[in-house]
């Protein structure tokens, strides 16, 4: 599309074709509820987000090329770009909270041409990326940090987003209370991830043997309701698997 093309095309129809497009041994859990894991060349125990950072770190050069762009993780943006369309006219300033390689933002960056947008990832490698794609673009900002102390002033943005990371966050709890530290009045949290059927009985096989942290959209409801956030909207879709979409509002 060209450049005339985009500053008079309507701003659905600018959004839309782009969207269209788109072992570790297991120790016992920490006190703090979080996993554990042992290195077996070392035999050390180490964070499990330390194993989740490493996997995205040897992930990070084929990313963008994985079929779960197009399968899975293209369709979850396009519902949360979609989400903020209907809710929010012209964000000055959007954040990914795990944003890997950028490419949510980047989509977010062709729709509207003045925002400013953030990513936060524990991968140096995935930021890496993202800053190689989009160097020489000041709209762009990629920090290291994780969901649970954000390394960004509060008050700070208009909406912020978290697609298919939540359950990699160590904190659950205090990441949400991060959001909605960093959200402006009125900011929007939109959040999309797996929504795992027969949770009770899968979590804790999955916190033992992936080394994440599942949630239902009841429990995410209440953790953003425990923050200080307005739960708006939340229902389920399916990209290729099951996930949930929680849309809140900070006061």
């Amino acid at each position: 599309m060209t450049t005339a093309s985009r500053a008079t095309a309507p701003r659905g129809q600018r959004l839309a074709p782009r969207l269209a497009s788109r072992r570790e041994g297991i120790g016992p859990l920490g006190r703090s509820g979080v996993a554990r894991l042992t290195d077996r060349g070392t035999g050390e125990s180490m964070p499990a987000m330390e194993i989740d950072k490493g996997r995205f770190d040897r992930w990070a050069p084929s990313y963008d090329r994985s079929v779960f762009q197009r399968l899975i993780f293209g369709p979850v943006h396009q519902a949360a770009l979609k989400a903020c369309l209907a809710l929010s006219e012209s964000p000055r300033d959007l954040l990914d909270v795990g944003c890997g390689t950028g490419r949510l933002l980047e989509i977010a960056g062709e729709h509207w041409d003045q925002v400013r947008c953030t990513g936060i990832d524990p991968s140096e490698r995935m930021l890496a990326e993202a800053q190689r794609k989009h160097q020489g673009d000041a709209r762009y900002t990629f920090k290291q940090g994780d969901a649970g102390a954000l390394p960004l002033e509060s008050a700070s943005f208009d909406v912020v987003f978290s697609t298919m990371s939540f359950h990699h966050w160590g904190d659950q709890a205090r990441g949400i209370r991060e959001v909605a530290r960093v959200l402006r009045p009125r900011g929007l949290f939109i959040l999309a991830d797996l929504d795992v059927p027969f949770l009770s009985l899968l979590r804790p096989l999955l916190q033992r043997t992936e080394h994440v942290r599942m949630q239902g959209p009841e429990e995410i409801a209440r953790l953003c309701q425990e923050a200080g956030l307005l739960v708006l909207a939340r229902h389920r879709f399916w990209p290729l698997v099951r996930a949930q979409l929680l849309i809140a509002r900070k006061p």
